[in-house]
């Protein structure tokens, strides 16, 4: 089976826990992005943010474009490591009801982030493989 390696991405947004919700919202208009790593001084994650996060969590309570984001943001950082299965991460995934996740490598470093889009498309693709085999098994001679 394939790995969360093979449908990654080997680039994620990171901002540290001080930065501004301004700032975060900002690197997320820049990077065209909706999801954020917070992580600390060695990249160690220790929170993500979403743009629902800042929308609700910010926006929603009136809270200033100077406020940190470390007071939005999600701690409970649900992660997985590149060599994790693409079952195994849609499965974290679906129970608890999140589209991405941060990808570590071996020292709990964030090196990338892998959505449930990224995986279902790789999903598909290869059942459309299995479909044409399939296909061409039911012809006369041809397998």
């Amino acid at each position: 089976m394939r790995k969360v390696r093979d449908v990654m991405s080997r680039f994620a947004v990171v901002a540290l826990q001080d930065e501004t919700i301004k700032q975060v919202a900002k690197k997320m208009e820049t990077y065209n992005v909706g999801f954020i790593v917070i992580v600390d001084q060695d990249k160690h994650p220790v929170g993500v943010v979403t743009d629902r996060d800042l929308t609700i969590r910010a926006l929603g309570y009136g809270l200033g474009s100077e406020t940190p984001v470390k007071e939005v943001m999600t701690t409970d950082v649900i992660a997985v490591t590149e060599d994790a299965d693409l079952f195994e991460a849609l499965k974290i995934m679906e129970e608890n009801g999140i589209r991405r996740l941060p990808v570590l490598d071996i020292d709990e470093k964030v090196i990338g982030v892998v959505t449930a889009d990224e995986i279902l498309v790789r999903l598909i693709g290869q059942l459309n493989k299995l479909g044409t085999i399939y296909a061409l098994s039911l012809r006369p001679g041809i397998i």
